[in-house]
């Protein structure tokens, strides 16, 4: 009888070649372009949504995102999103904008500024080995 708690060698192989997934929350349809197109050169599979909390939520609840950036001009609270998202980053134009507040405590895990370049999110994905 097969050990339970053994995956098959099926699954493994999926979870070894399966691509990143990323979802962007952004009011800008520019800056969600840029970032998913770099994001999808360095091969990562990206969402990106609406600013409506229930489409946020329901994109949330239905994928399994490494990555979620989240733009800090939403016209909605995020914060139950930001705490829903597993790695959720914080994507700014500006980093005034955000001085002074406590990322971490707010979810948060890493700052990131507009525009990305395409070496800090490869630097990203490298340090959360995706």
């Amino acid at each position: 009888m097969p050990n339970e708690n053994v995956q098959s060698l099926n699954e493994i192989h999926q979870g070894l070649t399966r691509k990143p997934q990323a979802l962007i929350v952004d009011s800008s349809p520019f800056d969600r372009g840029y970032l998913a197109n770099m994001l999808e050169q360095l091969g990562c599979d990206v969402i990106s949504a609406i600013v409506r909390p229930e489409e946020v939520e329901m994109q949330l609840n239905q994928h399994n995102f490494d990555l979620c950036f989240f733009s800090v001009k939403q016209p909605f609270n995020e914060i139950e999103c930001v705490r829903q998202a597993k790695r959720p980053v914080l994507y700014v134009e500006d980093t005034q904008d955000v001085a002074g507040m406590d990322l971490k405590s707010l979810g948060f895990v890493m700052l990131l500024p507009k525009p990305a370049k395409i070496e800090d999110l490869r630097r990203l994905l490298c340090e959360f080995n995706l």
